[in-house]
């Protein structure tokens, strides 16, 4: 499985035209998305995009985002693992757009090609054909769990960088030069900063497997395992900030514990789904999670590995498919999957199980793409039976199912509705509508012709394979999307909604909580709750995401209700009698004057956490706790100045330095790789 020593420089070149066509598969398979005809679904924008526009509208007013005041009554930005505060798109989309639905939604569309081009990429160190590499590439690029997850944004970050990370670690383990170590702690420190907490945790299970089976291949494994001991601690040095800040956080939120066995089966992947290998489209309509349903990665993907078992039991390859077992077993609800990911260490804090199966989704077109790379050259009628048995055995499926429930299937209702749609809404109603029966008749027939077809290509002009894999991974991307990627509405709904949020950060109300939120839009199923976006301190009820703060949850189950009756805002005294004012504001510091008629304290609805600094008449004071997680400052008779700010300066030095190792790693490869290319 390592790099082919034969290929000289000129065959590792990436070829633009290949990525072109590849890039051309990409962009009518995910049409819906980039035509902006369609927005991204659910927590698309109800979840992730939330604290990135924050951070786009503190970057636009010049500041620096390090407190959201807004969120369940205040959250750190820095350390939220959803909101891309380390990731460096993040800053860049934001100084760019601000953020806004458009630029958030391209934003995400650019991973898939990263995504593609990484696999391609990939294959050329492996010593792939042409073919093989571009086959790869479309079915990583619309594989089910892109399609799946188009609303997860940081599962596709994550997957995105996946094969990148594979082939950097492979050349640094190869050779450790100031190139591949440059390259693999920038592309590492993507993968860490932009993915989910659960990539992270199978991220680090599947890297010792993969780095294994290269050690286990090279020929001084010694020299092979410190030059990858080096890029470990060369990527540890340079995320070494967000290190930090989730430590931070990890014992102050709610959902940072364990998961009990009976979550982690409800957020499984059912065995049954398995069949989406061949016919995702059924499976988007059964089962509590449709999205972690589809496992797709082409036909011909799967067409290879059946029929390399006949002629290939290389030992690295076994591992290889051991480890795409390995995963798609634990994403499941089998007991002893359960068992496993309790027992193994950190995979009992996983959420969602299901999400692992991008680790076998990747070892698994890696496998296959191996062994067709070596059927198509040396065994090609192999390659044409398998597609054949294959071919007879969906069509035989989708023709026992037909007559055996004849008079509950009506596959020309299905098309006719499809045709006669007028508008978007009522074509995705049209395929919403397709039953589970249904969809199993029509897919399989469909993916019979195709195989077919491969069939007859294997033999005649294996280069027509390219094109099918293109119609097969098209097909199945657009036949998908409707149900776990895409909402009825479009993009340009969202954004009128978001132009609804005031500019900048005016300085909020602090009368009624209730007088205020009580006109808020309802907004929760499109883009979140509207007090994200109000600008205003004012909350009826706590939500969980990007996080809620235990402090928090304790507040909202004890103190809340009793508060909001009582009609207080978010800034009040314990004596109604003294008199107070919000004299400046901006989301990490509040100014307030008080002229009190006794002795009295000030309440500042804003979670307490390390490092806000609480000043009275220019003394600094520890405050107390008031409500389970709110400052309670105490205030003398006559005129106070208080001052509540949020500092953390470790925190932003760490920021800078990321910054600039970095950019000093940009800089390291761009040199040595203009210098290698002037000496050869």
């Amino acid at each position: 499985m390592s790099g082919n020593p034969i290929l000289n420089n000129a065959d590792l070149k990436i070829s633009f035209r290949n990525i072109a066509f590849i890039l051309a598969i990409l962009a009518i398979a995910y049409f819906p998305i980039w035509s902006f005809i369609f927005s991204l679904k659910n927590d698309f924008f109800t979840q992730y995009f939330l604290q990135r526009f924050f951070i786009g509208q503190t970057i636009s007013g010049h500041q620096f985002p390090l407190w959201n005041p807004y969120f369940n009554y205040g959250l750190p930005v820095y350390n939220d693992m959803n909101g891309g505060f380390w990731y460096p798109l993040t800053w860049i989309n934001g100084l760019l757009t601000g953020y806004n639905a458009y630029s958030f939604t391209i934003e995400e569309i650019l991973h898939f090609p990263i995504a593609a081009v990484g696999i391609y990429a990939l294959g050329k160190y492996y010593g792939w054909q042409k073919t093989t590499g571009i086959i790869a590439a479309i079915s990583y690029g619309c594989c089910g769990y892109f399609i799946a997850h188009t609303q997860h944004y940081n599962w596709i970050t994550g997957a995105a960088w996946l094969p990148w990370c594979l082939l950097t670690m492979y050349k640094c383990m190869d050779n450790r030069s100031i190139k591949n170590l440059s390259a693999g702690a920038i592309v590492f420190s993507l993968f860490i900063s932009g993915s989910h907490p659960g990539l992270i945790i199978g991220g680090l299970y599947f890297f010792v497997f993969m780095s294994a089976i290269h050690l286990g291949e090279a020929k001084n494994w010694k020299a092979n395992l410190v030059n990858l001991l080096f890029l470990v601690a060369l990527v540890s040095f340079t995320v070494g900030g967000l290190i930090f800040s989730y430590a931070e956080i990890l014992p102050l939120f709610t959902r940072s514990g364990k998961i009990a066995g009976e979550l982690i089966a409800a957020n499984a992947t059912p065995p049954g789904s398995f069949l989406s290998f061949f016919l995702p489209l059924p499976y988007t309509q059964v089962a509590n999670e449709i999205t972690m349903n589809n496992h797709y990665s082409g036909l011909l993907v799967m067409v290879s590995i059946f029929a390399g078992i006949f002629v290939n039991r290389k030992r690295s390859y076994l591992f290889l498919f051991a480890i795409a077992v390995f995963f798609f077993f634990l994403s499941t609800d089998f007991s002893i999957s359960v068992f496993l990911i309790n027992k193994l260490p950190l995979l009992s804090y996983i959420r969602l199980s299901g999400e692992l199966r991008i680790f076998g989704i990747v070892a698994i077109i890696i496998f296959g793409a191996h062994h067709l790379d070596q059927l198509v050259v040396h065994n090609k009628i192999i390659l044409r039976n398998v597609a054949l048995i294959l071919s007879a055995s969906l069509a035989s499926l989708a023709l026992i199912i037909f007559i055996s429930n004849y008079a509950s299937i009506n596959v020309s209702r299905i098309f006719q509705a499809m045709l006669n749609a007028s508008d978007r809404e009522q074509l995705k109603q049209a395929i919403h509508h397709i039953g589970f029966r249904e969809a199993l008749v029509i897919q399989a027939f469909l993916q019979s012709i195709l195989l077919l077809l491969m069939a007859l290509a294997t033999m005649k002009k294996p280069q027509l394979l390219i094109w099918l894999v293109g119609v097969d991974m098209i097909m199945a991307t657009l036949l998908n999307l409707p149900f776990t990627g895409v909402s009825m509405r479009p993009v340009s709904e969202i954004q009128a909604q978001l132009n609804k949020s005031p500019d900048g950060f005016p300085v909020p109300f602090t009368f009624s909580e209730k007088n205020i939120y009580s006109v808020y839009p309802t907004t929760d199923l499109t883009i979140g709750n509207w007090s994200f976006y109000s600008k205003q301190i004012a909350i009826d009820q706590w939500h969980p995401y990007p996080m809620l703060l235990k402090t928090t949850h304790e507040y909202f189950e004890r103190s809340h209700k009793n508060l909001i009756d009582l009609g207080k805002g978010f800034l009040f005294t314990e004596n109604d009698s003294s008199k107070f004012q919000l004299q400046q504001f901006s989301p990490d510091k509040f100014q307030v004057s008080v002229d009190a008629i006794d002795d009295d304290r000030l309440i500042i609805k804003q979670n307490l956490y390390p490092g806000w600094k609480t000043t009275v008449n220019n003394s600094v004071i520890i405050p107390d706790t008031a409500y389970y997680s709110f400052p309670s400052i105490p205030i003398k008779k006559g005129h106070n100045e208080i001052s509540y700010e949020f500092r953390k300066p470790l925190v932003t030095f760490l920021f800078i330095l990321y910054w600039a190792v970095l950019l000093l790693l940009v800089i390291a490869l761009v040199a040595t790789t203009m210098h290698n290319r002037r000496s050869n």
